[in-house]
């Protein structure tokens, strides 16, 4: 099991889709997060997208979204991406009995905005915003993920061709553990 942490457009989608391409099946917490919004009826923005975040990290609902993630991956082969906080962490060892393999993917402030604001998801995407959501995200505890990480990718001034082949080259290490038998149980 891999889990792909990182800040806002520093490149863990992509991450998650080289590990689907290698065969894996894949979540990601965002797309959680977009059918909660759906699911209340509620237009797609920053507000709503924020509110919903936040929901997710309040009264162990830390637990819901670990249980929705699951829910959308099968076999042993598994990545989720966009996990924010070592709570949903161990919700994931606890449900699970595995810790996950984590990559933590990071990139400047600059690449990323230019990432945010090239996805068009909705307007008002600016500096402030990103800033914002990083500053919520790091206080949710996404920082930490970085002391616990197996692999760091820094996406800074890569091209997309060489943090793919980054990410793919983890991948068959993963994999080649995976296929010697080696198994990273929950502490």
């Amino acid at each position: 099991m891999v889990v792909i942490v990182g800040a806002p457009a520093s490149g863990k989608t992509t991450a998650v889709e080289e590990f689907k391409k290698m065969g894996f099946s894949v979540c990601s917490s965002g797309d959680i997060i977009r059918e909660e919004i759906k699911n209340r009826g509620l237009p797609y923005n920053k507000k709503n997208d924020r509110k919903i975040a936040e929901w997710f990290h309040k009264e162990g609902r830390e637990k819901l979204l670990v249980e929705r993630a699951l829910k959308k991956v099968k076999g042993k082969k598994i990545a989720i991406e966009g996990l924010r906080s070592p709570s949903q962490l161990k919700e994931l060892e606890k449900q699970t009995g595995e810790r996950p393999i984590i990559i933590a993917v990071k990139a400047d402030f600059k690449s990323r905005l230019e990432r945010e604001i090239s996805r068009h998801r909705f307007p008002g995407i600016d500096s402030e915003y990103l800033k914002e959501r990083d500053e919520r995200e790091f206080k949710e505890g996404e920082k930490k993920f970085f002391s616990l990480a197996d692999y760091i990718i820094d996406n800074t001034n890569l091209s997309l061709d060489d943090f793919k082949r980054k990410v793919r080259d983890i991948g068959k290490k993963i994999l080649e553990e995976y296929s010697h038998g080696k198994k990273n149980q929950a502490n």
